[in-house]
């Protein structure tokens, strides 16, 4: 009985008592915030590689937009080269058969420039190709779908950001979980108390580092 009541009153006994269970709360608490920092990077990379997916699916089909605006482009130069050809042989049935056969993408701007009276204005434009009412819904769709991708991929990046920082952060704790865990190897009180130290302060940084993060 003596000897319990001697190893309760131990100062050196009552100070590694206390140094155990303040590891034991850094290390039950390191570990909670240590999971939930590497579960979080973990869906940011997730983020992050759905958004990279993504922009590059979206760059892809503003290309395929971008070759279809080309190749329609394309015809209309044809059939417009083909209407001045039959214009300037005075050929009118063959002028009415391209002009029904004009997308209507271009025939707007056709029908704008021919009411310009560009063969005898010296101010009309030179083709209708030059016209603000000439668009393509293709190209404008490619110009859209490139946008989005754009964005997509600077979502990507800055979720990259925030996994690696979620990643620096788990770095951190982990190490907070070393200190716990070496701390019960020293008897004296003065290398618990100095590691236990360290422990804390990389816990306050870790924390500082992961907690102005945004959440999956």
């Amino acid at each position: 009985m003596s000897d319990d009541s001697g190893q309760l009153s131990d100062p050196a006994a009552r100070y590694r008592r206390r140094t155990e269970f303040l590891a034991t709360v850094l290390l039950a608490f390191g570990s909670a915030v240590t999971s939930w920092s590497a579960y979080q990077g973990s869906l940011w990379s997730g983020v992050q590689a759905t958004n990279y997916n993504q922009a590059t699916a979206r760059r892809m089909e503003s290309t395929r937009e971008s070759t279809i605006a080309g190749q329609l482009g394309g015809v209309d130069v044809a059939m417009f080269m083909g209407w001045m050809n039959a214009y300037v042989a005075a050929n009118d049935k063959l002028q009415e058969l391209f002009r029904s056969r004009f997308r209507p993408e271009f025939r707007q701007a056709f029908e704008e420039w021919l009411a310009s009276n560009p063969l005898t204005n010296p101010k009309a434009v030179a083709s209708p190709f030059q016209l603000p009412s000439y668009r393509s819904e293709h190209l404008m769709r490619a110009i859209e779908l490139d946008k989005e991708a754009e964005a997509l991929f600077q979502a990507g990046h800055r979720a990259n950001h925030v996994a690696d920082s979620y990643i620096q952060g788990t770095v951190v704790l982990a190490m907070v979980l070393f200190f716990c865990g070496i701390t019960q190897q020293f008897q004296h009180f003065q290398p618990r108390l100095i590691l236990l130290g360290l422990a804390t302060l990389l816990l306050l940084y870790g924390l500082s580092k992961i907690l102005p993060l945004p959440r999956a």
